[in-house]
């Protein structure tokens, strides 16, 4: 009975050493250093050239708070139509 109770005590204690390392994780709650920017919608599928505008949708989320500037004046998005030589500069809030 000694020995069949040093076998069961020493199997529990290895199951519970095994259940408490498997099931200590951490959670993580770190958020991404760059910024996380995801394509919505676009407004239309076929667009007749410099006669009709197009809308693109995107969302964005800055962890870090260093996307953009807080002057309106100062833009810090640029894009670039392929038709044209220069970017359109915009201002990210």
């Amino acid at each position: 009975m000694t020995r069949l109770y040093k076998i069961l005590s020493s199997l529990l204690l290895a199951m519970c050493v095994a259940l408490a390392i498997t099931s200590c994780k951490k959670d993580s709650d770190e958020k991404p250093t760059a910024p996380v920017i995801e394509f919505k919608s676009i407004s239309a599928g076929t667009v007749e050239q410099f006669n009709n505008s197009v809308q693109i949708t995107l969302s964005y989320e800055d962890y870090q708070g260093d996307l953009g500037r807080q002057d309106p004046d100062d833009y810090s998005l640029r894009i670039l139509d392929a038709r044209l030589a220069n970017y359109d500069w915009y201002h990210i809030p």
